[in-house]
């Protein structure tokens, strides 16, 4: 079974590994980064403490709060039919981590993308851990990492794609043995998800009328709307999850490099930025398990509180989710 050898591209396209004078610019762009936030005013995400993008105090705070990846499976609604998923969190989401997860995902500082990759890699490594323990003495073959696709929408908004940009600092960083990142997921455009969404109401389940099945059709096209209204904040686990049917499907891309045999049997491991109602994960495993895989569970960079433990504000519950 064929695989993706080379980390995720900061575009969310594969890319070959930055040696020699790759890294130097790498390096370079990095540092004059680092001189333009001091002549912009550069603020620290989390406490404001001027001209850092992430004062040693904060930056402190979320290693610290990130040292121990967690079971979280029990806090996403929307994976409480799939008991048999391991999936780990590296941090809550609050305070320091969810001020620096939104910052890294409205404006992509490097700074900020090396620090949630650390997190992130630590969840990797423990689900690696647990998946080798699980199998017993025989060769279980790698483990994907299939990250939860951006949108193109989303894409276009950010010039950038804020879970690639994580997953290659990871990379950089060194992926447990036996596995790899492989970008297998695609979210449907407006298009195709209005016909597949035409293709599922019209499909009467019996020979009744055809009334239910055009209303149906009707709830359909509506949430497969964009604009105001139509997003997935405020909506609760079960709303969640019928907005997100049958949104994802297998990249053109990677079908055809490997073709879609290439799933079957994968052990597959799908990672995300923020679990909130497990919806994206529900809908992400849906599309591997029907390609063959086997879905293991998930790995996120961190896990919202029930809610009456959150105390996150409105503006971080509502980007919260999937990588739209």
């Amino acid at each position: 079974m064929g695989s993706f050898t080379q980390p995720v591209h900061r575009t969310g396209r594969r890319a070959a590994d930055r040696t020699g004078p790759s890294r130097a610019v790498a390096v370079s762009i990095e540092g004059l980064s680092a001189m333009a936030s001091l002549v912009t005013g550069a603020e620290c995400v989390a406490c404001g403490q001027a001209e850092v993008v992430l004062c040693t105090a904060c930056r402190s705070e979320l290693h610290a709060q990130g040292l121990s990846p967690f079971a979280a499976g029990h806090r996403a609604p929307a994976l409480a039919d799939r008991p048999e998923w391991t999936v780990l969190a590296a941090a809550d989401y609050g305070g320091v981590v969810s001020q620096v997860v939104l910052a890294q995902k409205r404006r992509g500082h490097r700074v900020l993308t090396r620090e949630l990759g650390a997190l992130l890699h630590r969840a990797m490594w423990a689900f690696a851990g647990k998946a080798r323990g699980a199998v017993g003495p025989e060769r279980p073959g790698e483990l994907w990492f299939v990250p939860v696709p951006s949108s193109g929408a989303s894409f276009r908004k950010r010039g950038f794609d804020p879970l690639a940009l994580v997953l290659s600092s990871c990379a950089a960083t060194g992926l447990p043995p036996d596995s790899v990142v492989v970008p297998v997921l695609a979210v449907r455009g407006l298009p195709e998800r209005l016909a597949h969404a035409l293709l599922a109401a019209t499909r009467p389940p019996d020979d009744g009328p055809r009334g239910p099945a055009l209303r149906r059709l009707g709830r359909a096209l509506l949430r497969s709307l964009p604009g105001p209204g139509n997003g997935q904040k405020g909506l609760g686990a079960a709303a969640r999850r019928r907005r997100l049917a049958g949104s994802m499907r297998l990249s053109r891309a990677f079908r055809c490099a490997y073709g879609a045999d290439a799933l079957k049997g994968a052990r597959c491991v799908l990672v995300d930025d923020v679990l909130t109602t497990g919806a994206t994960l529900a809908e992400a495993g849906r599309v591997l398990q029907g390609a063959g895989a086997r879905v293991l569970g998930a790995v996120a960079i961190a896990a919202t509180r029930p809610p009456a433990d959150r105390g996150s504000s409105q503006e971080e519950i509502s980007e919260q989710g999937m990588n739209y």
